[in-house]
């Protein structure tokens, strides 16, 4: 897909700092979100929190700047980012037989009960389609341009593992430390080579939502 006349206008320069400063409104409209419910004595929801800096305010800004969003296109490119995230699917829902029921038994009613469970849905793709949306489209693509594909897959990689600190003391609990580990810096990894041959981060989108379903299939199996 050609881009658009201010992406090729763009010096490198201009091109890092305006990395750095969607990076820097990412992280300030999180905190911010993140400050101001616990000042009111609140909580937001996730796809609030994650979803606004990560994935509506970057979004927003690249409509702003006349630049394609680049969600990718709705081909056999969208099944193949999709299926990365499979192995890792089946991963989870190995491992919820065995996890403290605390970590997975809420999930079923909140993925299945009738009309909440499309309200679920959309809220969990708000959430962790931001993450992918953010080190892939954000991070990832405008890394490229500046180092190359292989810098920029290490680069995203940094970013999604910053990202999930907070998933690998979760998952931890469920995996253990070190196959928490293995999960986490495996999905990032997968992921970017997913997103350097396909261009396609709405395909890992769905992906990323769809380990989330498993997982409360899974559970609603077990838990009954």
């Amino acid at each position: 897909m050609p881009q658009a006349a201010g992406a090729r206008d763009l010096t490198d320069r201009d091109r890092l700092a305006r990395l750095v400063g969607l990076c820097v409104a990412a992280a300030a409209g999180y905190a911010g979100l993140r400050g101001a419910a616990m000042a009111a004595g609140t909580q937001l929801p996730d796809a609030v929190v994650v979803g606004v800096p990560f994935l509506a305010i970057p979004a927003l800004a690249f409509w702003r700047w006349g630049e394609p969003a680049d969600w990718g296109r709705l081909d056999r490119t969208f099944l193949l980012s999709a299926a990365v995230y499979a192995p890792f699917a089946a991963w989870v829902v190995a491992a919820v037989p065995g996890a403290p029921a605390k970590y997975f038994a809420g999930l079923p009613g909140a993925a299945f009960a009738f009309p909440g469970g499309a309200a679920w849905a959309v809220a969990t793709f708000a959430h962790v389609g931001a993450v992918d949306y953010f080190t892939k489209r954000v991070v990832q693509h405008e890394a490229e341009a500046l180092w190359g594909a292989r810098r920029a897959q290490a680069v995203q990689l940094a970013a999604w593992s910053a990202g999930h600190i907070i998933e690998w003391l979760w998952l931890r609990e469920v995996l253990g430390d070190l196959g928490a580990g293995v999960f986490l810096v495996g999905a990032g990894a997968a992921t970017g080579w997913a997103y350097a041959r396909w261009k396609c981060v709405l395909g890992l989108m769905v992906g990323h939502l769809l380990v989330n379903l498993a997982a409360a299939v899974a559970a609603w199996t077990f838990y009954g």
